[in-house]
């Protein structure tokens, strides 16, 4: 299986994903790089940068397959439902 590797980028500043993950294709990639998204910004969410921050998945040759900006994952975060009384 290859080989993805999950950087974060805020701005200028790149966090290298070291370790990586194997996974099926490209198409798990991207879904894994959405659920990790979410996932920190329910953990980080008073992080303001976070709204510049992408998600760049590349594979073992370091070719970015994706950047993932972390406001369009946000996008279809679910919302709480509404009191229907």
């Amino acid at each position: 299986m290859p080989r993805y590797f999950f950087n974060t980028r805020i701005g200028e500043e790149l966090i290298p994903d070291p370790e990586g993950e194997e996974l099926r294709d490209a198409d798990h990639a991207w879904e894994v790089a959405r659920a990790t998204i979410r996932e920190i910004v329910k953990t980080e969410s008073a992080q303001v940068d976070l709204l510049r921050a992408s998600l760049e998945v590349t594979d073992e040759e370091g070719d970015v397959l994706l950047e993932f900006p972390f406001s369009e994952a946000m996008l279809d975060l679910p919302t709480s439902p509404r009191n229907r009384h």
